[in-house]
């Protein structure tokens, strides 16, 4: 099971928080913002995050470990807004 995440046209803030051992990917950001902070995201089946191309994603502090496919996946597509990515430490 993955947990989606929907923010528009609100945000969304996920601090704190643990998405471990999922059989698909340990969370999928399906519209931003979303702010990512000191979460783990661990020994999930696909990806640790599985974010839209167009997404603003702020990702601070996280852990990304044991996940199948990698720490964080972009699905392709065209860049079609203003974005940036950002990773803090």
């Amino acid at each position: 099971m993955d947990c989606e995440w929907r923010a528009a046209p609100a945000s969304v803030v996920l601090a704190n928080s643990a998405f471990t051992n999922n059989t698909g990917r340990g969370s999928i950001m399906k519209s931003g913002p979303v702010t990512a902070t000191n979460c783990i995201f661990s020994n999930n089946g696909g990806y640790g995050v599985l974010q839209e191309i167009n997404d603003s994603l702020v990702y601070t502090g996280n852990t990304f470990t044991g996940n199948g496919a990698g720490g964080v996946g972009v699905n392709g597509g065209t860049i079609s807004a203003n974005i940036t990515w950002r990773r803090r430490r």
